[in-house]
């Protein structure tokens, strides 16, 4: 059973979201407001977070930053939008929101419990990718979320700071996607994902 704190203004949609997540086997918390969050999420260990950090008056990367600082980088963070904050989600171009992370329309029920599910049972985000020659290969949303980062031109330190890792562990996933696409460096694997709309 995850112990999962839900985070949103609405208590409506807090109370819709606990009943599908309790019913899921959930552990639900909710907190609507900032006073609430805030002493839930520091005096309360969870499994598993789902939220608008609009609630805590936070950006997305802020918020995540923090409580990644907090709970530790293998903490399941679904983002959610709400209608007040749709139109900044759609817009949104941060790395983060994969699949996996955000769910763009206003807090449907269903779509947060898939992803919080895919992220506590650690399938990982593997979309396939069509190469030239026809063949089919599979890059996991950590390598997707490197090769759109140095499709951005980071670093391999950037990339490091920015996904919570060391370096080491870049360098690892860069020659696991020049593996994969069968390119000899990152140059060639960024040419590449612009060629095959790779993302």
């Amino acid at each position: 059973m995850a112990k999962t704190i839900v985070l949103i203004e609405s208590g409506e949609m807090a109370d819709t979201l606990e009943r599908r997540l309790a019913g899921a086997g959930h552990l639900v918390r909710t907190a609507t407001d900032l006073q609430k969050a805030t002493k839930l999420l520091w005096n309360e260990k969870f499994d598993a977070i789902v939220a608008n950090p609009d609630v805590l008056g936070m950006d997305c990367e802020t918020f995540r930053s923090k409580i990644r600082l907090r709970f530790g980088a293998d903490l399941p963070i679904v983002l959610i939008a709400t209608w007040s904050s749709l139109a900044t989600c759609r817009g949104c171009k941060d790395v983060f929101c994969t699949a996996l992370r955000c769910v763009d329309a206003p807090a449907d029920p269903d779509e947060v419990l898939n992803k919080l599910r895919s992220l506590l049972d650690k399938v990982p985000y593997e979309a396939p990718v069509t190469m030239g020659n026809g063949g089919r290969v599979k890059l996991s949303r950590r390598e997707r979320e490197v090769l759109s980062l140095l499709r951005r031109g980071c670093t391999n330190r950037e990339i490091a700071q920015k996904l919570y890792i060391v370096e080491k562990v870049v360098e690892k996933h860069i020659a696991n996607i020049c593996g994969k696409l069968g390119v000899r460096n990152r140059t060639e694997a960024v040419a590449l994902s612009y060629r095959r709309h790779i993302q």
